[in-house]
């Protein structure tokens, strides 16, 4: 799949950034959540066969689309190749999807944007 994941990579990229400078919130996750499945498939089909996702994190996928066509809230889930998802949605969806993921049985923290980038102090960096 790592072929195919480069043949349509920059197309997606592209789409993101426009995405993001239209200020488009649905295309920006849609977008993001078709990449990490997209970066799942890859690692999957490696040559390790790396797979990750526990039967709790397809739980959570499915949640999140059910909060979409359901219920109509704008959540899209995201995850690198690990067994973590990240749910994006708006702050006044929040309550209501933590609600849904916990319904899951699986731990949830709420995290918000962190602001504008800005360059750390040395001792104030990581490494």
């Amino acid at each position: 799949m790592f072929e195919a994941r480069l043949s349509h990579i920059h197309a997606q990229l592209a789409e993101a950034r426009d995405a993001l400078r239209e200020g488009d919130f649905r295309r920006v996750f849609e977008t993001a959540e078709h990449d990490s499945l997209s970066l799942a498939a890859t690692t999957m089909t490696g040559p390790s066969g790396w797979v990750y996702w526990k039967p709790d994190t397809i739980e959570v996928f499915d949640a999140v689309r059910e909060l979409r066509s359901e219920d109509d809230v704008p959540a899209y889930f995201s995850t690198d190749t690990g067994a973590t998802v990240y749910v994006n949605t708006r702050a006044e969806h929040a309550d209501e999807v933590e609600a849904a993921i916990a319904d899951c049985g699986v731990e949830t923290d709420v995290w918000e944007v962190g602001g504008p980038a800005r360059i750390l102090d040395e001792s104030d960096a990581l490494f």
